[in-house]
């Protein structure tokens, strides 16, 4: 293992009793990753993160933390990861700030001016002295973020960290996570249903399909990779759909059959001035040819085994 890997698996199992939640699952996480978390409901993801973090032992393989395996090694190791997984739970009668204040201790030592500063940091510098039990479910949302980052971890691993949160509050927690990972070099595990926020924020991803590992890749090289289609706007269209058919290189796309819809098709980047003279040259009137990139929840459906039922987690 490289210095440069916080989190490695190999052959990851997971059962209970008859059910295989995760099998034999290898994934690495290096220093600097902001890591995208992805699978359908049931894939294996929280599993996964309870095994990583020690709440769940494994029925079989290895789970690597800053390059150490051995048990005892494990409470020192986790003080220097912060965690966030399923829902975060509080006292109740505590205010956020004492929350904070006696959970973050449990990690080591803990100055109340770096309290103060993740509760500003989670935009709940207003609220730190209110009751938790008053608190709606974004508060508590955003005050578990706050408890995941309170002791400068090195690791942070948030799973939904969005859920219960408005546009503008997911708006800052991309922006957040962004910039502690870019100015303090934190590294980040990220599950969430929002693929799009995803793809705004994370570096790396892994895909999980009914407890196995389906890709683990740089987000950059997937979108390399990733197919190209255009959407044509002309007129008179079923000319137009001729000009383009005729190109052998041409795949024509099901698309909506309307006077007005667009042709969708797949073609050749670098072979386009020849199809735009051929439709001029034919008299097809041009209005708009853009292309079209495959999604990450595209591409994520595409892997996920094809499935479209469930949730997207």
């Amino acid at each position: 293992m490289s210095g440069d890997t916080l989190v490695e698996t190999r052959g990851l199992s997971r059962h209970f009793g008859p059910i295989q939640a995760v099998s034999d699952l290898s994934l690495t996480v290096r220093n600097g990753d902001v890591y995208g978390f992805l699978g359908l409901n049931g894939a294996g993801k929280t599993t996964t993160l309870r095994m990583i973090l020690g709440l769940l032992p494994p029925t079989a393989g290895t789970v690597s933390l800053f390059g150490k395996t051995k048990a005892r090694e494990r409470r020192r190791l986790l003080a220097r990861v912060g965690a966030m997984v399923e829902s975060p739970a509080f006292f109740p009668s505590l205010t956020g700030f004492e929350n904070l204040w006696h959970l973050g201790r449990l990690s080591g030592p803990l100055e109340k001016s770096r309290v103060d500063h993740v509760l500003d940091l989670v935009g709940l510098s207003h609220a730190g002295h209110r009751a938790a039990e008053h608190y709606s479910l974004g508060m508590k949302q955003r005050l578990g973020i706050a408890l995941a980052l309170v002791s400068r971890p090195e690791l942070v691993i948030l799973d939904e960290p969005t859920n219960g949160l408005d546009p503008n509050g997911i708006l800052e927690m991309r922006r957040l996570v962004k910039r502690l990972n870019r100015e303090e070099g934190v590294t980040f595990i990220i599950s969430s249903h929002l693929l799009h926020e995803i793809e705004m924020t994370c570096s790396r991803v892994c895909i999980l399909d009914g407890g196995r590992l389906v890709i683990e890749e740089d987000l950059k090289s997937i979108f390399e990779t990733l197919e190209s289609s255009f959407r044509l706007d002309a007129a008179p269209r079923q000319l137009a759909l001729e000009v383009v058919g005729s190109f052998a290189e041409a795949r024509i796309l099901p698309a909506d059959e309307g006077e007005d819809a667009p042709i969708a098709f797949e073609f050749p980047r670098d072979h386009l001035p020849r199809l735009t003279a051929a439709l001029v040259e034919r008299g097809v009137d041009l209005f708009t040819l853009t292309e079209h990139r495959m999604s990450l929840e595209e591409f994520f459906l595409s892997r996920a085994g094809g499935r479209t039922e469930g949730q997207l987690t």
